[in-house]
């Protein structure tokens, strides 16, 4: 793709590079890019929290760059007007993202653990695993004495919920919605309303 530049959102979450169907017409429109075409993809695409696959019209691959670096990527083309997405890979390739600090899910060990069992890693490692656990320091809980003491309704809510919607399918919506509301959150009497039970 050549000096065609498109506005982004770097995702830090996504794992795939996306543009909409717009921004991949703006860029075919160049004359240095009316040969792009692109190709056939299976891959299924779905957006944060969703359950059904994004329309992918298909995928090509070209060079991305940004102020001061350039990174090969691969492009898919989501049909319809939803924007475009930078992937935390081409992100950080870029230079536009900077880890500040990253675990390794390796660690460097003499013994690898896959050979202690469980009886030597205890043997190994027998400070960890002896005694009662007391810490050998006093913990003092900072409780501000202005603030009530409150009991968790969470219990009694549920089971009053429970018990009382057997009680509750003979009354009219309106009555539903606005007493049983009141009562599970706890409402002041101003949100019951006066209408008549049946």
């Amino acid at each position: 793709m050549v000096n065609v530049p498109l506005q982004v959102l770097i995702d830090s979450g996504a794992s795939i590079n996306v543009i909409d169907e717009k921004a991949y017409h703006a860029i075919i429109k160049s004359p240095q890019n009316n040969r792009l075409s692109l190709r056939h993809t299976s891959m299924k695409i779905y957006s944060y929290g969703g359950t059904s696959p994004l329309p992918v019209l298909g995928t090509f691959y070209t060079r991305i760059e940004s102020k001061t670096h350039t990174t090969p990527a691969t492009i898919y083309v989501i049909k319809g007007e939803n924007g475009c997405l930078l992937s935390y890979k081409t992100a950080t390739e870029l230079e536009l993202v900077s880890v500040i600090a990253q675990t390794n899910a390796s660690v460097n060990t003499t013994t690898p653990l896959s050979t202690l069992s469980s009886t030597q890693f205890r043997s190994e490692y027998s400070d960890l695993f002896d005694g009662i656990g007391k810490m050998d320091f006093q913990v003092h809980l900072h409780i501000d004495p202005s603030v009530p003491p409150r009991h968790n309704l969470r219990e009694f809510c549920s089971t009053f919920a429970k018990s009382s919607i057997p009680n509750l399918t003979n009354l009219n919506a309106r009555v539903l919605s606005n007493r049983l509301m009141a009562q599970l959150l706890g409402c002041p009497s101003r949100c019951d309303t006066k209408t008549e039970e049946p």
